[in-house]
């Protein structure tokens, strides 16, 4: 069962990695290295963030042919934000800024990408791809459309570590039916374990900037400490997993009430 000590497990975490990120922030030389390193990448085990949408010559574009697209609403969400990561242990998932989310397992084959959904394994999207660098092209041979990405985060050497690891992502998926408290508390624990990951991702791969674009939620981090997002600044995509904004606030209550009763809270 998950306990009050897992949370403090991961709060104490996120916020010894925060206190190192910030006493430690990486410098421009480090930086370039980093960069230099991402454009001989040729693996697809990584983040990649959506560019751009190219059309193809069909113009009978469907929904139901291609998921991907159907969340990247073809150009929209490159403006708004996509991540596609894939992990070591055939997992994979696709989340959005606006909290679209979409986990599923991947296989690979000569010059093809072939995704299954979680909500519907027998659905299968076949992908052509072709990989220069840091950007890889995905082509769907039913419309021709393709969806260029770009590398945003090498992998972590543990799968299950990785922040945008399906694990570390079930406080994306919407409730069904309210909660109980219990229920309320592993949705915290493990978004407190996503930012956990970020922070150590960035501080392992010395990151020049840690975003949490792909992960608004309740938790803010300030210089060296961990608080909550002002209630009038919720975003919404955060809110609507749950079954009800109430449920929402309630979690949001128990978080700051665990923040103000021990030492964690920021200053």
């Amino acid at each position: 069962m998950i306990t009050i000590k897992i949370l403090q497990k991961y709060i104490s975490s996120l916020l010894v990695i925060s206190l190192i990120l910030l006493a430690n922030s990486c410098d421009q030389a480090e930086a370039k290295v980093a960069e230099e390193k991402v454009q001989t990448y040729d693996s697809l085990e990584g983040s990649w963030r959506l560019l751009r949408i190219e059309s193809g010559e069909k113009s009978d574009f469907s929904k139901e042919d291609d998921p991907l697209l159907a969340e990247a609403e073809v150009n929209n969400d490159a403006v708004k934000g996509l991540v596609l990561s894939f992990f070591a242990d055939s997992t994979y998932t696709v989340i959005c800024a606006d909290g679209s989310y979409i986990p599923g397992v991947w296989t690979k084959q000569s010059e093809m990408v072939a995704l299954r959904p979680d909500a519907d394994r027998n659905k299968v999207l076949a992908q052509e791809f072709t990989q220069r660098n840091n950007e890889i092209k995905l082509r769907n041979a039913r419309n021709n459309m393709a969806s260029i990405y770009v590398l945003e985060t090498k992998p972590v050497k543990r799968a299950k570590e990785d922040p945008f690891h399906k694990e570390n992502n079930t406080w994306r998926i919407a409730a069904i039916k309210k909660e109980t408290k219990q229920e309320l508390k592993e949705r915290i624990i493990n978004i407190v374990k996503h930012y956990t990951y970020i922070l150590k991702a960035a501080k392992d791969q010395n990151l020049p900037v840690v975003s949490f674009v792909f992960s608004r939620a309740l938790i803010n981090i300030y210089n060296g400490g961990i608080g909550v997002v002002s209630t009038t600044q919720l975003p919404d995509e955060w809110i609507k997993t749950f079954y009800s904004r109430e449920q929402a606030m309630e979690a949001y209550d128990m978080f700051e009430n665990y923040l103000g009763s021990t030492s964690y809270r920021a200053a």
